[in-house]
């Protein structure tokens, strides 16, 4: 049996007019936070094409000023249109920030992921900076894979210093991957992939 406290599943099943099911843990008004250290250990599934799995963060006041005035940090993303055009979607890694009125740019990184082994995904977040970091735990020394400096005359810089609450998922297609025809997400080829989480941890000074 496979390791992990979470296990999110994907299936290719007809639910409630849906060709597919799958799941997201979200934290809003649960467990939320303002800077600190925060680290998952996950193992991702073959994202193959349309396979979208991702740990991000979203500002607790989602509810009343929505999408993305917010403010989003995406930590991990994998199975970006892009790297399905190269060929490397299963490594086409992902850090993003998003605010403002529409989306910012978003920077990626290409890494070796598909080992069948956890990996550590890190954000190291504060007043000034948002870092994120693959794998810091076993290679203190790596670089970052993201880094934004938070400005304030970013005109909405002020979603990056408030509470933001956590998301684990795994989406099955949309705009991300650019594939929306299930019959097109080789991924579920097998009927079904899973996203292994062993751990989600948050680290703040006092």
């Amino acid at each position: 049996m496979e390791k992990g406290n979470l296990v999110i599943t994907a299936r290719k099943e007809s639910y409630s007019g849906s060709p597919a099911t799958s799941a997201r843990l979200v934290s809003m008004n649960k467990v939320s936070f303002r800077y600190g250290y925060v680290v998952a250990s996950i193992k991702l599934p073959r994202t193959a094409d349309g396979l979208w799995p991702a740990f991000w963060m979203m500002g607790n006041d989602f509810a009343g000023v929505g999408w993305p005035r917010c403010g989003e940090i995406d930590i991990m993303e994998m199975g970006l249109s892009t790297g399905i055009a190269n060929g490397t979607q299963d490594r086409y890694l992902n850090g993003t920030c998003h605010w403002g009125q529409s989306y910012a740019p978003h920077k990626t990184h290409d890494y070796s992921l598909q080992d069948g082994k956890f990996h550590t995904y890190t954000c190291v977040w504060d007043e000034k900076y948002v870092r994120m970091y693959f794998d810091l735990e076993t290679h203190p020394d790596a670089a970052p894979y993201f880094e934004m400096r938070i400005l304030d005359n970013m005109g909405d810089s002020k979603c990056f210093r408030k509470e933001c609450f956590l998301l684990l998922n795994l989406a099955v297609g949309g705009n991300f991957p650019g594939i929306h025809n299930i019959d097109s997400i080789t991924a579920l080829a097998p009927g079904s992939a899973s996203m292994y989480v062993d751990y989600v941890r948050v680290f703040q000074k006092k």
